[in-house]
């Protein structure tokens, strides 16, 4: 006899023995029923069990008991003032794109403003007009919404919020009013009887919407602005406005307020004034300076992932961007100069080593040949290399010169002396055969200058600078091409064959020997680059990637670093700079310059400028939150006690929006795995539940779920995954 049991889902995390048949999935399918069979169950159901297994991109944690895609703060959205340009930044590649234009030219005079929904929308005021615009960004698209009660104008703000139920978009008319109204996102219709602040607000005023802990209370900030120094806040729940502690400094054009982390930031707005609000203590605090005065335009947005607020100066004619690093206090004034020209194919670089820091580079596909002084971030252009360098061309700074090959199927081999500003007549004694891609130069501190000869060959040579000789030396193991390099460290060379391989291989000096070691984390292609501080080799692996490693010698391992702020390849090179930098071009015919702090794992660069002058009416949204495209959670692998265990069923409830998607897959084994190992094969059982066929045999099981969203604002929810075996 077999009992027919209908499965309550969500209640029960463990193990429940039983003889099941006919089984319902009540949450979401409203009764999917399986052939009846004996068999007992595995349940997940709760936050506790998916932190078992292996989480890539999703999230349990917002939501306890659900598996959701991960956020990650991707984009901010801006207006330049004064035309119907509207750009977006994209915080993880530090670049501006144009996107759909305004219904109308925002104003420059007055009442521009822009205010994220926290969804898949950007609300926008005009300005000096009634007109409120909303953006789609997943479209790219602008629709006409509700006029505005009244012509916003100077210091107008717009902000999402909420009250814990009722998502709105608030707003300050300002033009030395107290207006205040309230947007129903829903209704599209506007409320204009809140409580007004009693206080006009105008020219730099600013507002933002936080919900305090402390409190568990839903508030608006606003710095009221129009050159004083009046600081508000609004109770959203009892519609009531309050004083909060005024502002050291009195707030005027170029004034701008955002919530970054734990605490708001603030510009005073004409100068380099640039302050910090502790809403516990309720205080204000003075924190470095902007690198410049703001002006009209002026505006913050705080972008979670690096903890830094970005930042435009305003004034008309200027498209300075900033970014402030909170942890650190700071500007990004560390960031670096780009390249006097772009850099390409030949590009190369290297440090004198000297506490003056200069660096010498090619630039690649020309005879131009530049000098970086490090102390004061400048280029300048030194005399020009005796011919074109190709590619293959390479650097290397030893005994007092700069040595470097031409590359381009050549023999050329130059010296230059950075005494004379001039490059050695006559030259050094060529190569012995010629060199092209891949080909790459190392000096071992002392009288030798390594070389490899690039070019589809495993030519290795090696040339004495007291006595202007090449000698050749035994052959690297592999054939080098484009990505080839190599770097000198403690008595051993160091090489990249490139050639789209994924190996590293080391040339022991005293045993004239070479030897293959870990493996890189990537193949390495065009642009591939080394450099090491002594201790770690560093390592760009071209090909257009942002992949940069960091091999610790004394484990002989790689590991992955932080990532390129941008792909790179043909001309891509690195030097090691002094105690704390990497210096790197990035080639590919662009003029990027980069400096990586090798201490914190962290890049410098120089923000980018924005596409136009940003006037008055410029503005910007706090930082747009998004959805990974995909994540992966792979159960913690469960053991049913016996081998050969059938898997007779696999049911899960989820909430699946628009534009999203869920599959699983499983795999058994009788011999015990990890959750993480990658020698037990998956299967694909699809995306319908509950899965009867098609499940694989073991006593040991894994299931693993990929979420995946084409919306940026929608993720697919798991609520619970149950695992129907017969172990008997």
């Amino acid at each position: 006899m077999i009992c027919i049991i209908t499965l309550a889902v969500g209640l029960f995390a463990y193990t429940v023995s039983g003889t099941l048949g006919a089984i319902s999935d009540p949450e979401t399918s409203g009764g999917n029923r399986a052939t009846a069979w004996s068999s007992v169950s595995w349940n997940e159901t709760a936050q506790s069990d998916f932190a078992k297994g292996l989480l890539t991109n999703v999230d349990i944690a917002t939501t306890p008991g659900d598996i959701t895609l991960a956020v990650h703060t991707r984009y901010t959205f801006a207006f330049q003032g004064g035309t119907t340009a509207f750009w977006k930044y994209d915080h993880e590649t530090d670049g501006w794109t144009a996107m759909a234009g305004t219904p109308g030219a925002v104003n420059t005079a007055a009442g521009a403003a822009l205010g994220y929904d926290g969804g898949n929308f950007v609300y926008a005021f005009q300005g000096g007009t009634t007109a409120f615009w909303r953006y789609d960004i997943g479209a790219n698209t602008w629709s006409a919404m509700t006029a505005a009660p009244a012509a916003p104008g100077t210091g107008a703000a717009l902000i999402y919020a909420t009250d814990g139920t009722t998502p709105a978009i608030y707003a300050t008319r300002a033009n030395r009013s107290t207006a205040f109204w309230r947007y129903n996102i829903v209704a599209n219709n506007w409320t204009t009887t809140l409580a007004q602040p009693g206080t006009v607000a105008g020219a730099g005023s600013g507002m933002v919407y936080l919900y305090d802990s402390g409190t568990s209370k839903y508030y608006l900030y606003l710095l009221c602005g129009k050159g004083g120094n009046i600081f508000l806040r609004y109770d959203i729940a009892l519609n009531a406005w309050g004083s909060r502690a005024s502002t050291a400094a009195n707030i005027t054009t170029g004034g701008a307020l955002e919530l970054g982390g734990s605490y708001l930031y603030a510009f005073c707005g004409s100068s380099q004034t640039f302050y910090r609000y502790d809403i516990g203590a309720n205080s204000w605090l003075a924190m470095t300076a902007a690198p410049a005065n703001t002006a009209a335009g002026a505006s913050l947005s705080y972008d979670k992932a690096s903890n830094s607020i970005l930042a435009f100066q305003g004034q008309r004619g200027s498209t300075t961007c900033w970014r402030y690093d909170i942890t650190a206090n700071a500007w990004d004034t560390t960031s670096v100069q780009v390249a006097p020209a772009t850099v390409t194919a030949g590009g190369a670089i290297c440090w004198d080593g000297s506490p003056a820091g200069k660096m010498y580079a090619f630039q690649g596909g020309a005879t131009t040949f530049w000098q970086y002084d490090m102390p004061t971030d400048t280029w300048s252009v030194l005399a020009v290399a005796p011919a074109a360098v190709g590619t293959g061309g390479a650097l290397t700074y030893a005994g007092g010169y700069v040595y470097g090959f031409r590359g381009g199927i050549t023999t050329a081999f130059w010296k230059y002396n950075p005494s004379t500003l001039a490059w050695a007549t006559p030259v050094p004694a060529v190569a012995p055969v010629t060199v092209g891609q891949g080909a790459a130069l190392a000096y071992d501190g002392s009288r030798y200058i390594y070389a490899l000869g690039g070019n589809n060959t495993q030519n290795f040579w090696r040339y004495d600078t007291a006595l202007d000789s090449w000698t050749t030396m035994p052959i690297i193991t592999q054939a080098v091409n484009a990505g080839g390099a190599l770097v000198y460290n403690n008595g051993f060379i160091y090489a990249f064959v490139g050639n789209s391989q994924q190996v590293f291989f080391r040339f022991s000096i005293a045993g004239n020997a070479w030897a293959p070691m870990g493996n890189p984390t990537s193949v390495i292609g065009t642009g591939g680059a080394l450099t090491t501080d002594g201790t770690y080799i560093y390592g760009f692996a071209g090909g257009a990637t942002t992949t940069f490693m960091k091999y610790t010698i004394a484990s002989n391992t790689w590991a992955a670093a932080a990532v390129a702020p941008a792909p790179e390849g043909a001309g891509g090179a690195l030097a090691i700079g002094d105690d704390t930098f990497i210096y790197a071009l990035r080639g590919i015919t662009q003029t990027t310059f980069w400096r990586y702090d090798y201490l914190n794992n962290s890049w410098h660069t120089t923000i980018a400028v924005a596409p136009g002058s940003v006037a008055a009416g410029g503005a910007m949204t706090q930082s747009v939150n998004i959805y990974y495209p995909s994540g992966k959670l792979a159960s913690d692998v469960f053991d049913t006690g016996k081998a050969s265990a059938r898997w007779d069923a696999l049911i899960w409830d989820s909430t699946l929006p628009a534009n999203t998607g869920l599959t699983f897959e499983v795999r058994s084994s009788d011999t015990a795995f990890l959750k993480d190992d990658q020698s037990v094969g998956w299967t694909s059982v699809g995306a319908t539940s509950p899965v009867q066929t098609g499940l694989s045999v073991g006593r040991y099981k894994q299931w693993r779920a990929t979420l995946t969203t084409s919306l940026i604002v929608n993720t697919p929810a798991v609520q619970a995954v149950r695992t129907y075996y017969y172990a008997n």
